[in-house]
């Protein structure tokens, strides 16, 4: 499971990150309809919820074009499968050779 979140690592101020500084800026959450307190905190309720997955889903078809890449801009999406498949194949190959992700 780490291994799993050490890759996720490359992608959260691109994707993750990137949409919640943008729900803020751009007023996408409102406090009073998408928010409820509850158990001591503030949490997004059910609509809150739907609005942010909505977003990141965008954002996760959005394209960009990695450095070092030969192929055109491809969604977030498919950067995160094909770095998954790269270090797989590393892990698998014993090579010490993965290149992480990074925007041009």
């Amino acid at each position: 499971m780490s291994l799993a979140l050490d890759l996720l690592e490359e992608f959260r101020p691109v994707l993750a990150d990137a949409v919640v500084i943008a729900a803020c800026n751009r007023h996408w959450l409102d406090p009073d309809r998408d928010f409820e307190a509850r158990d001591g905190g503030v949490f997004l309720n059910e609509s809150g919820r739907q609005t942010f997955v909505r977003r990141f889903h965008a954002r996760m078809e959005e394209t960009v074009s990695a450095l070092g890449a030969d192929t055109g801009p491809v969604p977030y999406q498919q950067v995160c499968v094909n770095q998954a498949r790269l270090l797989a194949a590393c892990l698998r190959d014993g090579t010490p050779d993965y290149q992480p992700f990074l925007v041009k």
